[in-house]
Parts: structure tokens; C-alpha cells; sequence
């Protein structure tokens, strides 16, 4: 589907839309004509119903033939609404390749993912001299009653913990 057809199927559920206001607008004031060219009271609610029921039968059946607009208005609402999530989609998507965002896309969660590598390299950094560190002292002193582990995020001011999310773009950067 293209965009004109897009625009045109939004056109025409616009007019329906607007048709079906129409015939309930004209519906509306027809009623009230009616109620209006005789006051209707208790006195005489017999005598309007019997001289009016073929008009309140004509009405009636313009409210259940309106009913049935309305319905397959939604139903057109509906069908539109899908195909044009998918036009959107797909124009979307064709937009984006043709702007290379997907190598730029891919291109940066390399170098993210290159990062990543190199932040949990210098978490075992950490670890490691937090490491000598304790078995400096530990080979002078008995250190076993004392708190001796550093955990690195307290030494690096921030640090990302993310693996699963590692693994599905390092995943995705192989597959594509």
C-alpha cells in the first residue's frame, strides 16, 4: 500500500464519519419535528402515537439502518487501522534503511559492546589488586575476622552490570 491509497482510505472513512453525523443530525431534528407540530401531553399521547405511527415506524427504521452504518463504519475503522500500522511500519522501516541508521545502529552497539568488554576488564582489574592487596596482609596477618573484599563499583564511580542484555546484542551483531 502506498501513501495516495492511505490518504484515500482516510478520506473516505472521513466522509462516512461524516454521512453518518449527517443522518443523525437529519434523524434528530425529524423527531423533533414531529413532537413539535402537536404538543403531546397525557390528554393526547394515544391519539399522536395512532396518527403518527407510520411516521415513528420510518423513524425507527432510519435509527436501526443508521445503527447498521455505524457498524460497519468500525469495522472499516478497524481494517484501516491495521493496514495503515502496517504502511507506517513499512515506511518506517524502508525510510530507516535507506538513511543506513541499521549499520549506523549496528556500527555503534559494536562500539558499545567493545566498551562493555573493556568496563568488565577493568572490573577484574579491580579484583585482581583488591586481590594482592589482601594477600599482602594476609600473608603477615591473619585477616579472617575483617571484612577484606572491595567490590569494584564502590572503587569505579559508576558501573554497568548488564549481561543479559550483552549477550542479546552480541548475539544480534552475529546474526546480522
Amino acid at each position: 500500500m502506498d501513501k495516495e491509497k492511505v490518504f484515500l482510505l482516510l478520506e473516505e472513512l472521513n466522509d462516512k464519519k461524516n454521512k453518518i453525523r449527517g443522518a443523525r443530525e437529519k434523524l434528530d431534528k425529524k423527531r423533533k419535528n414531529i413532537v413539535r407540530k402537536q404538543d403531546v401531553s397525557f390528554d393526547n399521547i394515544d391519539e399522536f402515537l395512532s396518527n403518527n405511527s407510520e411516521t415513528i415506524e420510518q423513524l425507527e427504521r432510519m435509527e436501526e439502518s443508521i445503527k447498521l452504518l455505524e457498524k460497519q463504519f468500525e469495522n472499516d475503522e478497524w481494517e484501516l487501522s491495521l493496514a495503515l500500522f502496517e504502511y507506517i511500519f513499512k515506511e518506517t522501516k524502508r525510510q530507516a534503511e535507506n538513511k543506513n541508521v541499521y549499520k549506523r545502529y549496528q556500527k555503534k552497539l559494536k562500539q558499545i559492546l567493545n566498551a562493555f568488554d573493556e568496563i568488565q576488564n577493568l572490573k577484574k582489574e579491580v579484583e585482581e589488586i583488591n586481590n594482592s592487596v589482601v594477600k599482602e596482609l594476609s600473608q603477615k596477618y591473619q585477616l579472617s575476622r575483617y571484612r577484606t573484599e572491595v567490590y569494584p563499583h564502590t572503587i569505579l564511580p559508576f558501573f554497568l552490570e548488564s549481561p543479559k542484555d550483552y549477550h542479546k546484542a552480541k548475539e544480534y551483531l552475529e546474526n546480522n
